[in-house]
């Protein structure tokens, strides 16, 4: 899900522009150390692959749109700081060609869907491989699947800790039943990720690497990634 154009003040959107643009810098570093002008075309399929699952906007309860990112599938395949860029790239082309998101919540939203979800997804998944006994107990297809439902359960945290962010900042309505309703909103949204959206985004996650795995396409995109990078 991420935050409509006009919810966001001034204040908060030039803060997370702040935040973003380091971290967006970062990444263009990171990737320029690791890969080589050959990897291009990997980054551009991800930024296409990511494009089009922005272009479906899940309906709910809520004015605020359902989406799948696959941020922690596309960290698992590429690393964290590649799955930021393509998807803030995705999430830039989505506000030109579709609308929805626009200058002053781009940066939020590329902190919740892109940031949070592909670091997030990453750290779980890293962590769980890191330790020898849960990679030989657990299917490297589940590891991935809770990966990625995490990923969007942080996802949608951050996204309300945003939204009690703006209550605490602006009065937002002369309504004494705003907070209230706000309070509510935030509920749902975290019980579509719960139940639903999480589950959508894990089962995307784990069947995906699942596929790449058994059909050795993903041991052939790790070989031409590993001679793309940058010895």
């Amino acid at each position: 899900m991420y935050i409509p154009d006009d919810f966001l003040g001034t204040k908060i959107s030039l803060a997370f522009y702040a935040l973003m643009i380091p971290l967006w810098a970062m990444a263009i570093i990171r990737i320029k150390e690791k890969y080589k002008y050959d990897s291009i075309p990997i980054i551009i399929l991800g930024t296409a692959f990511s494009f089009t699952l922005l272009m479906f906007d899940l309906p709910f309860l809520l004015e605020i749109p359902g989406t799948i990112t696959c941020g922690a599938l596309l960290s698992i395949l590429l690393g964290p700081w590649t799955s930021l860029i393509i998807i803030s790239a995705a999430l830039a082309l989505k506000g030109i060609f579709i609308g929805g998101i626009g200058i002053t919540s781009f940066a939020a939203n590329s902190f919740i869907i892109a940031f949070v979800t592909s670091f997030g997804g990453y750290y779980i998944y890293s962590r769980v491989m890191h330790s020898e006994t849960l990679r030989t107990i657990y299917p490297k297809a589940l590891i991935a699947s809770i990966s990625g439902y995490f990923s969007s359960i942080f996802s949608v945290i951050a996204m309300i800790l945003i939204f009690k962010l703006q209550l605490i900042l602006s009065a937002l309505s002369d309504s004494p039943d705003f907070p209230i309703i706000l309070r509510k909103s935030m509920a749902v949204i975290l019980a579509e990720h719960l139940l639903i959206l999480g589950i959508i985004e894990g089962l995307i996650t784990g069947l995906v690497l699942s596929y790449l795995t058994l059909n050795g396409y993903l041991a052939d995109l790790l070989v031409k990634n590993k001679k793309l990078i940058s010895n």
